[in-house]
């Protein structure tokens, strides 16, 4: 399987910044598990990238554990708004690698 250029690989190359590369197959629904597994690491080293919105539209970047979920409503009371929703969830970082599942 052959590194996809991705904006991030990109930018690590360009900036000389060494990484490794850690491709693995898609699997539906398989979330921070999947990449776990193939990483060869537990799920609470994968880091998840969630990109959300307030109903305002004002953009959230929220960084959590593969092993933990977000309560939307917790967080919609912490940052002091009704609600907060979720754009997408298919980015997976781990301590150096980064890998994406489009």
């Amino acid at each position: 399987m052959k590194l996809p250029v991705t904006a991030g690989v990109r930018f690590l190359r360009k900036h000389k910044i060494k990484f490794t590369e850690h491709l693995y197959n898609y699997e539906e629904h398989g979330g921070t598990s999947i990449s776990a597994r193939e990483l060869g690491v537990s799920e609470h080293a994968v880091v998840k990238t969630l990109i959300m919105q307030t109903e305002s539209g004002k953009p959230l970047v929220v960084l959590m554990h593969g092993d933990k979920k977000v309560s939307t409503k917790n967080l919609a009371r912490f940052i002091d708004t009704n609600h907060s929703h979720k754009r997408t969830r298919h980015i997976f970082i781990t301590s150096n690698n980064c890998d994406e599942a489009i």
